[in-house]
């Protein structure tokens, strides 16, 4: 008991392990540098102690309102284990949701989670927020496409109703070409969403309605940035002549994608004879093309339009 009333020798072992705080005396639960001292620790390793020490701190400090807002500026856990009324508290929870990426959101009462500036506040931070608003909330227009700017594939956690909003799928698509998998068939067969879609990545166009892949402009509008996107294009288009044509000179790398020989012969010799020496496309596609390299292995490298990638998701 003499040890763990000890500030320093708490302190010592909170400073090493923020859990630590749950062997120590009520005293020392209580007292505002020792609990500092272990959220501070939790931060900081939050990958082992996804918990949060502070469920260990004193009664006291869990509904100390000051505390509890300074606490949160510190660690990510805090909220989840306040007391409820501070919970409820709108300042402690728009602090908690600014300082740690929305993702004390899910501790907030669900009085909060449908205040329309607390959601705001969070989904700023993290667009993977949204998940945890009200429901009315995850149907407002405004909160949903502030979520999807930050990132994309909130748009996973709107309504049924704004997924089909082709306003909103826009915003979420030029963040990231991968929340078009969340928008309804209608969205996905309109033409602005399509376009901006493949402007953002070309690999868009296989989430893109099926007759949109034989739409000559959104298939061509794809193989800008990316040759793999002639996979995903109508077949009626991967056949026809006049567009294949057009297509080299898009993105010489569709070459490593049209199966017939004799047509990839016949192409390879316009970029070769093309006045620009082959350079239709990006700036040294004509040479890839000549040898026989597209942009399967070049420019689709090198397109980094798109690669958004989420943050793992593990509240």
């Amino acid at each position: 008991d003499e040890l763990r009333s000890n500030e320093e020798i708490v302190l010592a072992a909170v400073e090493q392990c923020g859990p630590a705080l749950e062997f120590a005396s009520e005293a020392m639960r209580g007292n505002k540098s020792v609990v500092r001292a272990a959220v501070t620790q939790d931060e900081a390793s939050i990958s082992k102690n996804t918990t949060g020490s502070f469920r260990f701190a004193s009664d006291a400090l869990r509904g100390d309102k000051a505390f509890v807002i300074e606490a949160a500026r510190l660690s990510s856990h805090v909220l989840k284990y306040a007391s409820p009324a501070l919970q409820d508290d709108q300042d402690a929870v728009e602090v908690a949701v600014s300082f740690n990426k929305g993702f004390a959101l899910q501790f907030a009462s669900e009085r909060l989670q449908a205040v329309k500036a607390v959601v705001c506040a969070a989904v700023g931070c993290s667009g993977y927020a949204l998940k945890h608003a009200s429901a009315e909330l995850r149907d407002d227009p405004q909160v949903v496409r502030a979520a999807v700017r930050n990132n994309a594939m909130a748009l996973q956690f709107a309504s049924e109703r704004l997924k089909s909003d082709p306003e909103t799928v826009l915003a979420a698509v030029t963040q990231g070409f991968q929340a078009l998998s969340y928008a309804s068939a209608a969205v996905k067969a309109n033409r602005e969403v399509a376009l901006a879609a493949v402007k953002q990545n070309g690999r868009a166009l296989q989430l893109c309605a099926q007759e949109l892949g034989g739409d000559p402009e959104i298939a061509l509008a794809a193989l800008e940035g990316c040759a793999f996107a002639f996979k995903f294009a109508a077949p009626a288009l991967q056949g026809n002549p006049d567009f294949l044509r057009k297509a080299v000179r898009v993105q010489p790398g569709v070459l490593n994608y049209v199966r017939d020989q004799k047509v990839v012969s016949q192409l390879r010799k316009q970029v070769e004879s093309s006045p620009s020496g082959g350079q239709q496309g990006p700036p040294g596609a004509g040479a890839a093309a000549r040898n026989g390299v597209g942009s399967g292995g070049g420019a689709e490298r090198n397109n980094t339009r798109g690669n958004h990638r989420p943050e793992p998701y593990r509240w």
